[in-house]
């Protein structure tokens, strides 16, 4: 794929980052006579939401910029001129198969119930299928969207699983996505089977295997194999690890030395891996032996003074509680002490929501905690059965809080019950809180919680929340507004503050090394797909940004998650960029950013660590890996990033 953009783009740059997306600038580049403005336009145009580009589109070379026009067709949504031409195209004959693979995905995410009807037909009665690579996605997307039924998707996806290879990992991952039914468990158990004897088990590196195996955790399904089980413990990749971790949890384990081989992942070097194992801890099954058993193991090591990473004994905490319930004064007791941390102790009184005492700690220890223990206790707060007078007051304090995490949490997760009984002071709460974080980026989600809290209270509120709203200098509370009331985005644009700073660094800099307290490793900038966001990257790096935060956020075997100074995910650097999607792929080792939605991105990045293609093109991408992706799997949350050194 040519260079999205160049550092002569700047003019087509400043557009897309406006959002004003310039008729005659946008027009002269897709008829521009040189083929990286023509891709570098229709990228820009993808995020438009402006299907009056399609026409100008499809009169494009399709031989030439097909995966870029199926790609932009696709981002701009549901639209009769772009299903006729990409349909047009898919049957065309003689095509490269690349093309007839990208107009049949993004057939699924501009098509409707009746393309949808067509296509599965058409597959059905197809002798051939080698026409049909991509279905997979499409129907992943068409399911997604709302045009076809799981079962629909399923009988294709079955089918797509014992097809050629290059096939089987979009089956596997829009069969888990879509929902495996039970009767698949045997499909599924023999393609895993037929994958781990096919190579050396120590170099497999097969994609479908993870989504597989994920298969069968929404199944809680293993099958009755040992040999399976322990062939997964001799799996290298990352991703397949975890959900072989996740899955042969519902094994049904037959004695002590099956269960622990299972235990011994508790063991790992890797404390993701051992963090991973705890939290599944609570899906075993087993008969009252092996109970008692795996009840005094795990006794074992939550009273061990053993040094032991603290949310891989946490997990086994909030697991053990799940399979041996106690009273909360028994658990408190019990695993109070210093080397639990608190966090988990705040999370574990969640099981307990019908008890007066643990909803008592949880209040006495709110106003001695700081952000993050707040956080914690409001979460387990809001699934307790009951409202006393001290969580009214917590309620109230994180609502009228200057934590915009906090006012979120509280404004999303009050019941019906609170609502009504409170409608006057929550009214004066919400105005007061929109009116002074009209313009603050971090207050993004908060503004937009306060708006449906109002909503639940009564129209005439919710009204004028939106009303105050309209002040909003934000582009993407502008566009939450225009959106809400029915009116065009197109009305609106956001300032172009900023963008000199981020457009001076876009190409300034190849990579960058992030040194953090697990080791390095290194990232080369796509900055001609998302220079914009590259650019604002190595300019807040390059004021030390980023200099002793931590990775808030470590998801096992899917991302690790920085970029916010405070830590709690609800961070950033006090204003927002706009989203740059590309047809780059989101696999294993890919640097993007997370988001509240589109055009709401500020400073909080993830790296990968699988390959998910439920986030492409939906979170910007703007960097790779290049070295150290040991380190990355390695790198637990809290691990801080000591540096970030960028290089020319």
């Amino acid at each position: 794929v040519y260079a999205q953009f160049t550092p002569d783009d700047r003019q087509l740059a400043a557009t897309t980052f406006t959002r004003n997306f310039d008729k005659v600038t946008c027009k002269e580049y897709l008829t521009s006579d040189n083929d990286e403005k023509v891709i570098a336009g229709l990228l820009s145009v993808s995020h438009s939401e402006d299907t009056a580009f399609v026409r100008l589109i499809t009169l494009l070379p399709v031989e030439k910029f097909a995966r870029e026009i199926c790609f932009t067709l696709g981002q701009l949504g549901p639209c009769s001129g772009s299903t006729q031409y990409l349909e047009k195209l898919f049957h065309l004959k003689g095509n490269d198969p690349l093309i007839n693979y990208y107009a049949l995905i993004a057939l699924g995410k501009t098509g409707d119930s009746t393309v949808a009807k067509e296509l599965i037909s058409e597959y059905n009665s197809a002798d051939d299928k080698s026409g049909f690579n991509g279905i997979s996605l499409t129907l992943y997307y068409l399911f997604t969207n709302g045009k076809i039924q799981a079962n629909d998707a399923r009988t294709i996806l079955e089918k797509e699983l014992q097809s050629s290879s290059s096939r089987q990992f979009e089956a596997a991952f829009s069969l888990y996505r879509v929902g495996p039914s039970p009767e698949e468990k045997e499909l599924i158990v023999n393609k895993l089977r037929q994958l781990l004897n096919g190579r050396i088990v120590s170099e497999i590196t097969e994609r479908p295997i993870p989504y597989l195996l994920a298969c069968l955790r929404k199944l809680q399904y293993f099958p009755d194999n040992y040999d399976l089980l322990v062939q997964l413990k001799s799996i290298n990749d990352f991703q397949s690890r975890v959900e072989a971790i996740r899955s042969s949890a519902y094994y049904k384990f037959k004695n002590r030395t099956e269960l622990d081989n299972y235990l011994s992942y508790l063991s790992d070097d890797n404390k993701n891996i051992t963090r991973e194992a705890a939290s599944s801890l609570k899906n075993l099954k087993l008969d009252e032996e092996l109970n008692n058993y795996l009840k005094l193991k795990m006794e074992e090591m939550l009273n061990s003074r053993a040094e032991m990473e603290k949310y891989t004994k946490g997990e086994i905490l909030l697991s053990y509680l799940v399979l041996f319930p106690e009273n909360f004064n028994e658990m408190f007791a019990g695993f109070s002490r210093g080397d639990i941390d608190v966090l988990y102790i705040y999370k574990a009184c969640a099981i307990y929501k019908s008890s007066a005492e643990a909803l008592k700690f949880l209040s006495e220890s709110y106003l001695k905690e700081d952000l993050k223990g707040r956080l914690a206790i409001l979460e387990s707060i809001l699934n307790f059965n009951q409202t006393t007078d001290e969580t009214s007051s917590i309620l109230y304090s994180a609502l009228n809080s200057e934590e915009p995490a906090l006012i979120s949490s509280a404004a999303d997760g009050i019941d019906s019950t609170f609502i009504s009984g409170n409608k006057d002071s929550l009214s004066t709460i919400i105005k007061r809180q929109t009116e002074s974080n009209l313009n603050n980026a971090d207050y993004i989600e908060s503004l937009i919680s306060l708006e449906t809290l109002a909503g639940k209270i009564s129209d005439e509120l919710q009204k004028s929340v939106l009303n105050q709203l309209t002040g909003s200098r934000l582009y993407s509370i502008k566009k939450f507004v225009v959106t809400s009331t029915g009116k065009s985005i197109h009305s609106i644009s956001r300032d172009i503050d900023n963008f000199d700073e981020f457009w001076k660094n876009a190409f300034e800099y190849k990579c960058a090394e992030i040194i953090t307290e697990k080791g390095s490793f290194t990232i080369s900038f796509l900055s001609e797909y998302a220079p914009i966001t590259a650019g604002n990257f190595c300019y807040l790096a390059s004021r030390g940004f980023f200099n002793g935060q931590i990775f808030h956020r470590v998801v096992p075997g899917f991302v690790i998650q920085g970029g916010d100074p405070g830590g709690t995910g609800w961070g950033g650097p006090g204003y927002e960029i706009t989203s740059e999607f590309s047809p780059v792929e989101y696999n294993n080792g890919i640097a993007g950013m997370a988001s509240a939605g589109k055009d709401t991105e500020g400073s909080q990045w993830f790296i990968t660590t699988g390959s998910y293609p439920h986030l492409d093109g939906r979170y910007t991408i703007f960097a790779e890996v290049l070295t150290g992706s040991d380190v990355v799997e390695k790198i637990t949350q809290d691990d801080k990033i000591l540096n970030i050194k960028l290089n020319r």
